[in-house]
């Protein structure tokens, strides 16, 4: 599924949350760390096209969420899945950039 590109993997997200305000209706992104690139093909590699990346639903998304901020020790009422997308990305991108120049 990911062959075609080594060294990269190109996201393409359809009807994006910017869509709504006269945005793009189409968002694309890349991902060049090669930890990620393994771990999505090792994981979503077998898939479909057409396949759900979660086929169930939204409250069985965030009551296993809920569990696996329970595992790590934080509270569920602190964080939550939207918490993760969008503005959230950017500062984390920011900070591990100041890091990585560190070393």
């Amino acid at each position: 599924m990911f062959g075609a590109c080594k060294g990269k993997l190109f996201v393409r997200i359809n009807n994006p949350k910017t869509a709504k305000r006269g945005n793009a209706r189409v968002q694309h992104g890349s991902v060049c760390s090669e930890a990620v690139i393994d771990f999505v093909e090792a994981v979503l590699g077998p898939m479909q096209r057409t396949d759900l990346l979660w086929p169930f639903s939204q409250s069985a998304y965030r009551r296993r969420f809920d569990k696996l901020l329970a595992l790590v020790g934080v509270s569920k009422n602190y964080y939550t899945p939207g918490g993760l997308r969008g503005w959230g990305g950017e500062p984390c991108v920011t900070l591990l950039s100041m890091v990585t120049s560190l070393t």
